[in-house]
């Protein structure tokens, strides 16, 4: 299974500037995905090149789009009546090294995972079939007893849970917050920096709110604000947006077409920033390194004007807006992965009236400008995006030529991958980690030469 990639993208140079406006060519997964609402990426056949996966609301069903490693696509179906799927995301749920598919019916009141017997034939199993308007689901090892649960939120119900994994796969029932008001997303992060996994949640209707409970690591929750709005939050994404150590959140309001980011001061105290008003109906939110300048971006989805946007960090959290498709007609969800495996970050959409998957071609290493100063030093940078789910990126210069290796542990030392063994000539590198196969948790990546040796902490989030 390849899980990495390397790249050398400077050679006896340091890059001195990356075009600041990267480009994105349009490529069309499939026109005929039936309401398109979900959009995810992972490697679901384990033969080393990122798959996708769709989540068709009017077809009901869930889709994976084998890429045959040239970024052609051949449909294959998950699962069928799957009424009004709105989410499909790819998790080892069993610990058999296959990645499994846990789907949400948003008209069907269904939480399910079909199982994945290692050639790609799914068996559905359904978990919840009674919980109204379900709309989100997210895999993490909440109790870190090493096997993978599930939490979900429901947007009528007004409840947030969590499904306990035995181990066996069954799945007991834990309800931590009802009398929400449009719950309509749910994440595990671990918010406090305490070791165990908090989780956060947002209200999408009047009055709405941002919020996170606190875990106390017997998985009992204490809610906390991070902020309200009068019209609520649609979605969010949590991230060290401005590199300080503490975990901030970026959320969208969609009545108000608004984009903003909450910073957090170290003590889960929240200051908001405003990102941008001109997100018709802004929809969906994530972060990553886009350009690739140590700087993390804020990607969006605004599903009335059908249009996806990239804004672009100056490292001073000032954001610049740049299209990266205004094509795509009631675009619901996005989603960043390395499609084609060249080390830069893409970018895929789904919008529900042209029934579209697309993914949008990152141009960054054609960008790239080749400066005149030397490599001074050795350097091991903090993983992008982190947290991630399921891949990320490394980047490490070295300024002479060494025997270098790349390695990543999990917290018990042991090591889960080599990214890189071997001689390399002096440079800056990107790798490429595709974590799909492994539990939520904390790992630790290390860079080995004759001469330096360090280790950074990254998160796995599911």
């Amino acid at each position: 299974m390849k899980i990495f990639s390397v790249l050398l993208i400077v050679f006896c140079s340091l890059t001195t500037d990356i075009l600041s406006q990267i480009q994105f060519a349009t490529h069309i997964i499939t026109n005929q995905a039936g309401g398109a609402s979900g959009v995810t990426a992972a490697d679901v056949d384990g033969d080393g090149d990122m798959d996708v996966l769709s989540a068709d609301y009017y077809d009901d069903t869930i889709t994976w789009y084998e890429n045959d490693g040239s970024q052609n696509f051949t449909a294959h179906t998950v699962a069928a009546a799957i009424n009004g799927a709105v989410v499909a995301r790819a998790v080892d749920i069993n610990g058999d090294g296959h990645l499994d598919v846990i789907s949400v019916a948003n008209l069907g009141n269904q939480i399910a995972w079909h199982e994945n017997d290692g050639n790609e034939n799914f068996t559905t199993h359904v978990l919840v079939s009674n919980y109204n308007c379900a709309v989100s689901v997210e895999a993490s090892d909440l109790d870190q007893d090493g096997d993978m649960d599930l939490l979900t939120a429901a947007c009528i119900d007004d409840r947030l849970f969590w499904l306990e994994n035995d181990g066996s796969e069954n799945f007991t029932t834990h309800t931590f917050a009802s009398g929400l008001n449009n719950a309509t997303m749910v994440r595990a992060v671990d918010f406090d920096n305490d070791g165990d996994l908090d989780v956060l949640c947002s209200e999408w209707n009047t009055g709405g709110i941002l919020l996170w409970y606190e875990n106390d690591g017997s998985q009992n929750f204490t809610a906390s604000l991070i902020t309200t709005a009068a019209d609520g939050f649609r979605t969010y994404h949590a991230i060290d947006l401005d590199s300080d150590g503490d975990m901030d959140v970026v959320s969208t309001t969609p009545n108000t077409d608004q984009i903003q980011w909450h910073e957090n001061d170290g003590n889960a105290s929240f200051t908001n920033h405003t990102i941008t008003t001109d997100a018709d109906f802004a929809h969906n939110v994530l972060a990553n390194d886009l350009d690739a300048d140590g700087d993390i971006d804020v990607i969006a989805s605004s599903r009335d004007d059908d249009t996806v946007r990239w804004f672009e960090n100056d490292g001073d959290e000032n954001f610049t807006p740049h299209i990266i498709t205004s094509n795509a007609n009631f675009v619901l969800t996005i989603f960043a992965a390395d499609v084609d495996g060249d080390g830069d970050t893409d970018v895929l959409s789904a919008s529900a009236n042209d029934n579209k998957v697309a993914w949008y071609e990152n141009d960054l290493i054609s960008g790239i400008d080749i400066g005149e100063n030397l490599i001074q030093s050795f350097r091991l940078d903090q993983n992008f995006p982190n947290p991630f789910n399921p891949a990320t990126t490394i980047e490490f210069s070295i300024p002479k030529s060494d025997f270098v290796t790349l390695k990543i542990y999990n917290t018990l030392g042991q090591e889960v991958a080599t990214l890189l063994e071997g001689y390399k000539p002096v440079g800056q590198y990107v790798a490429n980690f595709d974590a799909s196969k492994l539990s939520s948790g904390i790992y630790y990546y290390t860079l080995t030469t004759d001469d330096f040796m360090q280790t950074r902490k990254m998160v796995l989030l599911r």
